[in-house]
């Protein structure tokens, strides 16, 4: 099998994947918007990947640099979203190039994109912590509405798109625990920012996350397997 054959597999396979799951919870199956991660994978790749059938015209970064690289290869119709961590120097540049901030965490980068300029059409999710593990990037669930209080006094709520998570490895907590931060992000979700979306579930656990009410999905191995760059 080539390449371009295998990519066009793994493709088929994820969508297949998410129009099962879409099913299962009684969902159209365009309810659930894919974004394909392409950190780690060369050019040539995503220019396979963007000839292939339903592929949508975006992808997923967490590096600047390599954000950078990529945009300026791709017209202006491929969108791009940032789901690395933010560093506030780095901020208004990955404005320049971004359609989506996935990752914002914390009122200091919130107050730096209000004095930034943004893409037209330019939105935004509050990335919040519910597996509550140190290590991980997002907002305390806690801290969360004092966060929506400042989105809203910036003027920047008009951009906010939902709620966005990393949860916990399904491998090591299972799928009980990994349904429960789902579902308290969806709570989240309705009692904080009704009609927001979600951003929930990567590779190995995006099927659960539309069970659980996700609009996005995060894939990247599913469908380029191993990065091939960085």
């Amino acid at each position: 099998m080539s390449e371009l054959e295998g990519l066009r597999a793994k493709w088929d396979e994820v969508l297949e994947a998410v129009d099962r799951a879409a099913k299962r919870s009684a969902r159209p199956v365009d309810a659930v918007k894919i974004l394909p991660v392409s950190k780690g994978q060369s050019i040539a790749a995503l220019e396979a990947a963007l000839a292939l059938p339903r592929f949508p015209p975006r992808f997923g970064e967490n590096y600047f640099e390599e954000l950078e690289a990529k945009a300026a290869h791709f017209p202006s119709s491929v969108e791009w979203h940032y789901q690395g961590r933010l560093q506030s120097r780095k901020i208004p540049g990955v404005l320049e190039l971004v359609t989506v901030l996935q990752t914002v965490a914390r009122a200091k980068e919130v107050e730096v994109m209000a004095k930034g300029s943004r893409k037209p059409g330019f939105g935004f999710f509050v990335q919040v912590n519910v597996s509550s593990e140190d290590q991980k990037n997002g907002c305390p669930t806690s801290e969360l509405p004092l966060l929506l209080e400042r989105i809203e006094a910036l003027g920047l709520s008009s951009a906010l798109k939902g709620l966005m998570t990393l949860p916990s490895d399904l491998e090591i907590v299972g799928e009980r625990r990994l349904r429960q931060e789902f579902s308290a992000l969806r709570d989240l979700r309705d009692r904080h920012l009704p009609g927001g979306e979600l951003s929930m579930g990567m590779s190995h656990d995006f099927e659960i996350a539309i069970e659980e009410g996700s609009d996005w999905v995060r894939v990247g191995s599913r469908i380029f397997g191993a990065r091939s760059t960085r």
